[in-house]
């Protein structure tokens, strides 16, 4: 059923249906193509009786390393309503898996960078590995954390959420359990 996509997976194994996130190369960073995608999977997923539990993972090294940078190099010479249109379009996103039917859940390994947050912090319950590393790191070079920050915030609370956003600092799994960005970081 959905296996036109070009950066995301879908697979089905009995009742859950995993999203994989598969620009592994370049470590699942995302784009328009991503978002339209993942938008377009958990709406179809809302639709599928046979699929209870929804996993959201990445292929390769990393869950998901944030925004492709060469598209935010395209993103900075738009104007101001297309801007506008693409953060909307990223907004939708996180909303969509935030309001998904079924219960999600963010495997998260390796790194999960700026957006990567908005997507683990979207979902139901995240679970990472001890040696992922976490960062909103957009921080340092200018940018707020506006789409993110609502799952951010809903998921670790207003103190922990401005030391991470605006410190910008990296951490790893258990800091992250800490935090309560995940669930619980394992081994």
């Amino acid at each position: 059923m959905m296996n036109n996509f070009q950066t995301i997976e879908f697979e089905q194994k009995g009742d859950i249906g995993i999203i994989w996130l598969n620009r592994p190369k370049i470590h699942n960073a995302f784009n328009e193509v991503m978002i339209a995608e993942l938008i377009e999977c958990f709406e179809a997923i809302n639709e599928m009786e046979e699929v209870r539990v929804v996993i959201l993972r990445g292929r390769g090294k990393s869950f998901c390393a944030g925004a492709d940078l060469n598209w935010m190099r395209n993103v900075a010479n738009y104007s101001y309503e297309q801007n506008f249109k693409e953060s909307l379009n990223l907004s939708k996103c996180f909303y969509t898996i935030y309001t998904c039917k079924k219960p999600t859940i963010a495997i998260v390994h390796g790194a999960a960078i700026g957006g990567a947050n908005g997507l683990l912090a979207s979902c139901d319950f995240a679970y990472a590995d001890d040696n992922t590393t976490f960062s909103l790191s957009e921080v340092k070079i200018g940018i707020i954390p506006a789409c993110i920050s609502p799952y951010v915030m809903k998921r670790v609370g207003e103190y922990g959420s401005k030391e991470l956003m605006i410190s910008g600092k990296r951490i790893k799994g258990p800091e992250a359990e800490y935090h309560r960005l995940v669930n619980k970081s394992l081994p």
